[in-house]
């Protein structure tokens, strides 16, 4: 199945708003609201809500791909600015969807053997698995000097 723009905004946007409701109303979520909010999946493939959508004109700047997203972008941008306090919370709330835009595909590395804690006090490391020909149980130990 391929990844919709669309669909994946309108369902973010719903979230959102779901949200921002259950904070004003300070009740539990419904199960048709908790279906709602697990629909939100970040905004990794969205990097085009990062552009500025606060007036028709913006829409000039915007890449012909991403246009057809602008009135719902800027449908998110107005429902963030209208639901925070002042412009340096709708400014955190922005903050917070820039860097689910910006770490949405970073992976940390996978840690090495090396980077394993030393197990006893002769130092034992653990065999990479290169060095374990033929053995899948147990223990692999190397010791260093």
């Amino acid at each position: 199945m391929a990844f919709n723009r669309k669909a994946k905004l309108r369902d973010n946007i719903e979230a959102i708003r779901t949200v921002f409701t259950l904070e004003k109303e300070g009740g539990a979520a419904t199960p048709e609201e908790r279906e709602i909010l697990g629909r939100y999946c970040g905004f990794g493939g969205l990097k085009f809500i990062l552009n500025p959508a606060d007036n028709l004109m913006d829409a000039v700047h915007w890449t012909k791909s991403d246009r057809e997203s602008f009135p719902m972008t800027a449908e998110l941008h107005s429902l963030v600015r209208d639901n925070s306090k002042d412009e340096r919370e709708y400014k955190r709330y922005m903050d917070s969807l820039k860097s689910s835009v910006l770490t949405a595909f970073y992976t940390p590395p996978p840690k090495s053997y090396r980077q394993l804690p030393v197990r006893s006090m002769n130092k034992a490391l653990p065999r990479p698995p290169a060095r374990s020909v033929g053995r899948t149980r147990g223990v692999y130990l190397r010791f260093r000097c």
